[in-house]
């Protein structure tokens, strides 16, 4: 059940931090500005720069994944975490990483299974020795 709710989680906490990511972009800049830039770096900076755009650009993008962790209480709340943040990175370059929220929710409250055990291990018992005691009358 908690399953179904994780991986939309998921999806929507990408989605706002790649929102909030492109807000504080400007906007793209232009033809004359790039241009001015590139001419202000020097021959290294700009083999540097060429590099660095050609490794993002033929990076097969990571992610790191934390691992989910959920325990319940004998009331039946469960409550669900990540160990850790779940991170993308590009080439090295472009890294990010998302802290996804703890969870918790409402859930049926644990039976006692041991009851169960109980009772149905003495019913098989009691089986037994009613059997044992009839095939002992009727044998002769």
């Amino acid at each position: 059940m908690l399953r179904h709710y994780i991986r939309p989680l998921i999806v929507m906490v990408i989605l706002l931090s790649v929102a909030a990511t492109s807000l504080a972009y400007e906007g793209e800049p232009t033809d004359d500005e790039l241009t001015g830039w590139f001419n202000s770096l020097t021959k290294a900076e700009k083999i540097e720069e060429l590099r660095r755009s050609d490794r993002i650009d033929h990076a097969s993008p990571s992610l790191t994944a934390p691992r989910l962790v959920v325990t319940q209480t004998k009331d039946g709340t469960i409550d669900a975490w990540f160990d850790g943040p779940l991170g993308f990175d590009i080439a090295g370059y472009l890294s990010y990483e998302v802290t996804l929220p703890a969870v918790t929710v409402k859930g049926n409250p644990e039976k006692n299974t041991w009851l169960s055990f109980g009772l149905g291990a003495a019913a098989g018992a009691a089986t037994i020795v009613v059997l044992s005691l009839v095939l002992n009358i009727l044998s002769p």
